[in-house]
């Protein structure tokens, strides 16, 4: 089944992105490289040299927001009539996540969801923020963040509105989410993918994880997205620049 799944990559300057490249190299091995779909946001490092030498496509456009190249992906997959997976650029997948994700699209349901989420650090305070992100966020609240990376079969593509994410810069994944969870409810996948903790390494796990609170709530309040996203990204640039 995942033979005819895209998986697809909204990416901004991964050239020292091992993790990236390891998925890359994963899925190629397991599904080919036609399944795989990289969409650039304008990225300005040398990873786009290095993704065609691998033999690798990259969308014909640059997208500027990650919303916008998550809608490119889902609505190429759409128009395809494949099921796809988004991959965030810096979680890591395994085989047994893939294994699993065959045997949920092999049924060929009305289903999307993601992986259950874990750090690449295990103090305390990253496992108490995956078990909030598994069991409230996830589990109660029907919302997937996009380091879960999320699936979604054939048949629920063609029931998803176009341009879910609306081209926002910062929290597509919100938007997503409480889009598709009017359509059905996600799944939650038991096998773990490992996220990286990049950013709350640079800016200190208290003060990121302040920051996104006080970021989620401009979110529903309807701050600007560009406001919220210039004080997100501050100097790190992850997901690209307005």
């Amino acid at each position: 089944m995942l033979k005819t799944t895209y998986f697809i990559f909204p990416i901004f300057n991964e050239l020292n992105n091992d993790i990236f490249f390891h998925n890359l190299n994963l899925i190629s091995s397991i599904t080919g490289k036609e399944n795989i779909v990289i969409v650039d946001g304008g990225s300005t490092d040398a990873c786009l040299e290095k993704i065609k030498s691998l033999g690798l496509n990259l969308s014909p456009q640059v997208f500027k927001s990650r919303g916008s190249r998550i809608d490119f992906g889902l609505n190429l997959a759409k128009q395809a009539g494949r099921s796809a997976v988004v991959v965030h650029p810096r979680s890591r997948l395994s085989l047994d996540n893939l294994n699993e994700l065959t045997d949920i699209l092999n049924q060929d349901d009305l289903t999307w969801g993601g992986w259950t989420h874990q750090f690449d650090a295990s103090t305390y305070l990253f496992k108490f923020t995956s078990w909030y992100s598994n069991f409230v966020r996830f589990d109660l609240r029907k919302i997937i963040y996009f380091d879960h990376c999320w699936f979604f079969s054939k048949s629920f593509l063609e029931k998803l509105p176009a341009f879910p994410c609306q081209s926002r810069y910062l929290f597509e994944d919100s938007t997503l989410s409480l889009r598709s969870r009017k359509i059905t409810a996600p799944i939650r996948l038991k096998s773990a993918i490992a996220t990286s903790t990049k950013r709350f390494n640079r800016n200190g796990f208290l003060r990121q994880a302040l920051l996104n609170f006080i970021l989620k709530i401009g979110f529903f309040l309807g701050v600007p997205d560009a406001v919220i996203y210039r004080i997100y990204e501050k100097s790190l640039w992850l997901n690209g620049k307005i």
